[in-house]
């Protein structure tokens, strides 16, 4: 039997060492941001379908077009660590079949959270599986997938519109009426948290106090909102405030004043590129004494409709 050199099985074993160590340190072997950004797509396509859920088979076909836009986007490595990751989940839920029996024949949110999970699953393996085939040659997956369906961990534009009704309560006297606002959002999210503040210009007629016959006033109400906004699956929640100026038709005067607001939303499918939702909006805005004016106080509500860009 020929001597081992032990200087030569060293030289040989320590490369393989540090070989084997960067395999296991490099991130993108495993692609874990791909993966979860792919896993907040399916959990969003999924819920947005759950309503009308009836039969797999039907509701795969339908959702499969909007399934494979993010699954063919996402790297190898990240669909199969999205596999393990979803697994993971499923271990201690069990099946919504069993959970169904055990609760007395009855839709419970333990059953329900199974049901979701599983539905996910079955969409994932689905979707993967027909990726080799029925992905376009010229979409590219590459590893980092972020999600097409979340605007999170990314700067964007949020543009947003909308109508309200509003009242004025000055000097003990109320006015009401109603108008629109729109404006551009510029913003940047994390995981669940969007930071966003921008530029806003509404205006809107109310009844002028003590005027025979009644008659309108014009109001012109620029801002600069900044928002704080959280998210869940389909639905958002925000809370905003900024300063706020008004001057009206005919004079031009300015008084300035703050707002505080709430928000809710909810979320549809990207389309073609974006992401729309539709919400409710209540804010409060006080002006100062000043511009010629008594000090103010204007109560505004209505619907918002808007979608973030990511450019």
């Amino acid at each position: 039997m020929p001597p081992i050199h032990f200087r030569r099985l060293v030289a040989v074993l320590v490369p393989m060492l540090f070989v084997a160590e960067a395999a296991q340190a490099d991130p993108v072997s495993s692609d874990v941001e791909g993966a979860r950004g792919l896993l907040v797509d399916i959990r969003r396509i999924v819920v947005a379908y759950e309503a009308d859920w009836f039969v797999d088979r039907d509701t795969l076909r339908e959702i499969h077009p909007t399934l494979l836009e993010s699954v063919c986007r996402t790297s190898p490595e990240g669909r199969a660590e999205a596999r393990r990751l979803l697994d993971e989940q499923l271990e201690g839920v069990g099946e919504p079949e069993v959970l169904y029996e055990r609760a007395g024949r009855k839709r419970t949110a333990e059953v329900d959270h199974a049901l979701r999970l599983h539905r996910q699953k079955l969409a994932l393996e689905v979707a993967i599986d027909a990726a080799p085939r029925d992905c376009p040659f010229w979409v590219e997956a590459e590893p980092g997938f972020r999600g097409r369906q979340t605007d999170a961990n990314r700067f964007f534009f949020s543009v947003e519109t909308g109508g309200v009704v509003q009242s004025r309560q000055t000097d003990g006297t109320f006015t009401f009426g109603a108008g629109g606002a729109g404006r551009i959002l510029p913003g940047y999210s994390w995981d669940r948290l969007s930071l966003l503040a921008g530029v806003e210009f509404g205006g809107g007629a109310l009844f002028e106090p003590g005027s025979d016959p009644q008659q309108l006033r014009v109001n012109y109400l620029p801002a600069v909102p900044v928002v704080l906004r959280y998210r869940k699956t389909a639905w958002h929640y925000e809370l905003e405030s900024g300063p706020v100026a008004l001057l009206q038709f005919g004079d031009t005067d300015i008084s300035y004043g703050v707002r505080v607001g709430l928000g809710l939303g909810l979320w549809a499918l990207n389309t073609r590129g974006i992401l729309p939702w539709v919400g409710l909006i209540m804010a409060y805005e006080y002006y100062f004494e000043g511009g010629g004016r008594p000090a103010a106080h204007f109560f505004r509500s209505g619907i918002r409709v808007g979608f973030s860009w990511d450019p």
